[in-house]
């Protein structure tokens, strides 16, 4: 039987710190909450310090630190990390083997310009919540000691980078530059 992966955050979470509203179905989005949690918020913390996370939410044995860092960060940057995963995705479904379109009654589907900008915006959001872990890390790194330690074949934590979707920037090459706001 597959091990099911611990996710950080929850359906309550995701609805708190991100732009999602409305009912939707907490299964359709959970591949998507995986997806963010590997690609966004892993290459951020490290693996070591990410398995800790997945663990100490399993286990519900997070220390205080650990759960400053879950809360106040981690769930932040996975919440419209998710969301910019998910969006492509909202409006269509594979049903056996064909992808569909859905079609709501309380409204009108978003032209393509529509969909472009809020993906825009909503991948603004999550880079700068990823951008706030990882200067929180770097600042606070010390009180997690798997962000410290790292074995062969590990995921590295993404120090001195701004991750931006793509773009690995080096902050010391940044001098300033690169901080959009809408």
């Amino acid at each position: 039987m597959a091990k099911i992966q611990a996710l950080l955050i929850n359906e309550e979470q995701l609805r708190l710190y991100s732009p999602i509203s409305g009912t939707f179905d907490w299964a359709y989005i959970t591949p998507h909450v995986i997806t963010a949690q590997d690609r966004d918020i892993q290459t951020i913390t490290g693996q070591p310090l990410f398995q800790r996370l997945l663990n100490g939410v399993n286990n519900d044995d997070l220390n205080s630190d650990e759960e400053t860092l879950l809360y106040d960060y981690v769930q932040k940057a996975l919440a419209h990390s998710t969301m910019y995963h998910a969006y492509p995705f909202l409006a269509s479904k594979l049903v056996q083997s064909t992808l569909t379109k859905i079609e709501i009654e309380e409204g009108v589907a978003m032209d393509q310009i529509d969909a472009n900008e809020l993906s825009r915006k909503v991948k603004k959001s999550a880079e700068f919540y990823i951008q706030r872990l990882a200067s929180y890390l770097e600042t606070h790194g010390d009180l997690y000691p798997e962000y410290q330690t790292l074995a062969d074949g590990e995921i590295e934590p993404g120090r001195d980078k701004n991750y931006t979707f793509g773009f690995n920037i080096d902050n010391n090459k940044l001098n300033g530059y690169g901080h959009d706001t809408y």
